[in-house]
């Protein structure tokens, strides 16, 4: 196949895949899993549409697969960035960010509305360059040749468990302590 014209529909379907995330963000009650559960339903259409860029797409369904993936990650991605909006200024928060809500409510009252998108903007702008600078340090790190997980997979109970009495001791404080750590620990169980 040809390398330019896979670079080409991977432009192509990583734009799209900005504006469908975009369009589902901006859009309560529309989420990216419609749209995956769509792509998948109509992946014999987007093969199709695929052989546009070139007609050796159509027959290499690895090449088929990896632009699609760069679709739904682009979606997914620009999702979570626009989703941001209708919570603040609708009022409509899924569950993704019902915990955002809140204080983005709280900067809408007080007339900064745009200032909580801006602040999320931001935020997302962040995470995505830190999850691209630790990527590769990671992988090497976990995988291949360094191992790290594998040779901490039998500590993992422990260390879950460790983390589990840490977040039951951080309830401690305050009135009603015994309760909230009865219910804390049976949402963990």
């Amino acid at each position: 196949m040809d390398i330019a014209s896979t670079l080409f529909a991977l432009v192509v379907l990583t734009l799209l895949g900005l504006t469908t995330g975009m369009l589902t963000g901006l859009s309560p009650g529309l989420h990216v899993n419609n749209v995956a559960a769509f792509l998948l339903a109509a992946q014999g259409a987007w093969v199709g549409v695929l052989a546009i860029f070139s007609p050796q797409i159509g027959g290499e369904s690895e090449t088929t697969g990896i632009l699609l993936a760069c679709f739904l990650v682009a979606t997914a991605s620009s999702h979570g960035v626009f989703n941001f909006i209708p919570s603040v200024f609708l009022g409509a928060p899924t569950e993704d960010t019902a915990l955002a809500t809140l204080p983005g409510h709280r900067l809408l009252r007080s007339g900064q509305g745009a200032m909580a998108v801006a602040l999320a903007a931001r935020g997302a702008l962040i995470g995505t360059l830190l999850s691209v600078v630790f990527l590769v340090p990671l992988r090497v790190l976990l995988a291949d040749p360094m191992n790290v997980a594998e040779r901490f997979r039998p500590w993992t109970p422990l260390f879950l468990g460790a983390v589990l009495a840490a977040l039951l001791a951080a309830e401690w404080r305050g009135p009603n302590r015994v309760r909230r750590i009865l219910r804390g620990g049976l949402v963990q169980a």
